[in-house]
């Protein structure tokens, strides 16, 4: 394409994140990588084509949902917003199949779907399919590039075209609820930013750390920095654990993620060694100082460099609390490009900083009203990183764990998730007990759970 087009809205640069994603995103291109899926059954009344119109609706009013980007022949690349653009959208009929045979038809798409991936120089960069299940049932796939979407995005999204969806179906003139800030607005502030004082403060805080934390759990490769592909184990605590995490966190004014924080720095350590942890950590990345931030649609959030000591004669108390203070004075910083922080480490160029990520899952609440109801919501995304652990927050929290099966095996990846629950109850139970005192190897019980999860198999056992 060229710039002289028409029907171009707006036209400016990428954040930091999303030249990191397009970097990786062409170098892997084929694999899938940054292309993500939120699945999800609506029940009740379906018109298609009046869902279909509250769709382009959405997309109609947001400009993230209208981007693509510019990168041939260029060494600044660019996003444009195109003025209107068609979503790519398409159904299939699986109501005279059982459910099982459903299932599987998905699933098939899901694969396939994520393989296409997407032209990152034509927009829109995501489509809808729908699945007619039964005449009260509908499974929908919107598959989106991470590059223009991130998981907050998701749940303005989906309340808006259930509202959109809502107002059409009743006869009344559609609209999303309020008018919304623009992502082009945090691309302004991000360039607004001082590098000079970001560099300051990550050269000071990744001081002494010359080398990637090396974690060996028996794979077939050990040397590799990047996941050449990529599998998933999943484990739900229980919702007592989840209680006493809540109770505990709410008790000692830390934050879930500092406890997640603590216990995978244990586990990292343990499985590499070394007492100096540096992993990725994802941050929602949406400024409390730009106005409309929260409700606007686009891929804010960012991944940052988190470091721990680990002091094994610390309490466990004095010692989140202490993490709990390193996580407010990185937010100072953590709209920082992950190239800048690497360029002022220890760390040599063309090694990473960190093998493993630590994500804190974070989508937007919604709450649908009228005649559709959402159930079986499933976020489906990719690393490149060899190791992964995503952690999404709610009632029951469930740990899913991503990982490249040369570098860390099913049997491996169960035995870790059955340890991160082991420390983290630990973690929560007493804050005098010493760190050293934190056993990392998991109970009997624990490792049955993981094996009725995620079973040879592949079905789950209740």
């Amino acid at each position: 394409m060229t710039l002289t087009e028409r029907n171009i809205e707006a036209l400016y640069p990428l954040t930091p994140l999303q030249e990191g994603i397009l970097y990786h995103g062409l170098l892997e291109d084929g694999s899938g990588l940054y292309v993500q899926q939120y699945v999800a059954t609506l029940s009740g009344r379906m018109e298609l084509e009046i869902f279909r119109h509250a769709w382009d609706t959405v997309v109609s009013e947001h400009e993230a949902l209208r981007t693509l980007v510019v990168f041939e022949g260029r060494e600044d690349p660019l996003q444009l917003v195109r003025g209107t653009v068609s979503l790519p959208w398409s159904h299939e009929d699986l109501s005279r199949f059982d459910a099982g045979q459903q299932e599987a038809a998905v699933s098939a798409y899901l694969s396939a779907d994520r393989k296409q991936g997407f032209e990152l120089d034509q927009a829109p960069l995501h489509r809808i399919k729908t699945f007619g299940l039964s005449p009260e049932r509908t499974r929908m796939v919107w598959t989106h590039h991470h590059i223009v979407v991130d998981g907050w995005s998701i749940g303005l999204v989906m309340q808006d075209v259930l509202d959109v969806y809502g107002q059409l179906i009743e006869g009344v003139d559609s609209q999303v609820s309020d008018e919304r800030a623009q992502f082009r607005a945090f691309v302004r502030y991000v360039s607004g930013l001082d590098k000079e004082a970001a560099g300051s403060f990550w050269a000071g805080y990744l001081e002494g750390f010359t080398e990637p934390n090396h974690l060996h759990a028996g794979g077939l490769q050990h040397d590799t920095h990047w996941a050449s592909s990529q599998v998933e184990t999943s484990l739900p605590l229980s919702v007592d654990l989840v209680d006493k995490i809540e109770r505990y966190a709410r008790e000692h004014e830390v934050t879930l993620s500092t406890v997640m924080r603590a216990a995978w720095s244990l586990l990292v350590s343990s499985y590499s060694g070394d007492d100096d942890v540096v992993f990725g950590s994802t941050v929602s990345g949406r400024p409390h100082d730009l106005s409309g931030a929260m409700s606007t649609v686009g891929n804010f959030i960012t991944t940052i460099t988190g470091r721990t000591v680990i002091d094994w004669d610390e309490p466990v108390g004095s010692w989140l609390e202490r993490l709990h203070e390193d996580q407010l004075r990185l937010s100072e910083f953590d709209l920082s490009s992950l190239v800048d922080i690497q360029e002022v480490s220890g760390v040599p160029r063309g090694s990473p900083l960190f093998t493993s990520l630590l994500v804190i899952e974070n989508i937007a609440a919604f709450e649908p009203e009228g005649s559709l109801r959402l159930s079986d919501e499933v976020y489906e995304q990719r690393s490149n990183y060899p190791l992964a652990l995503l952690v999404f927050p709610g009632e029951s929290i469930e740990l899913i764990l991503l990982h490249d099966p040369l570098r860390f095996s099913e049997e491996v990846a169960r035995r870790m998730l059955a340890q991160f629950e082991h420390v983290v109850a630990q973690l929560v139970e007493d804050d005098r007990r010493t760190v050293s005192s934190i056993s990392t190897l998991p109970s009997r019980e624990a490792v049955e759970i993981l094996e009725r999860w995620n079973p040879a198999d592949g079905e789950r056992k209740p």
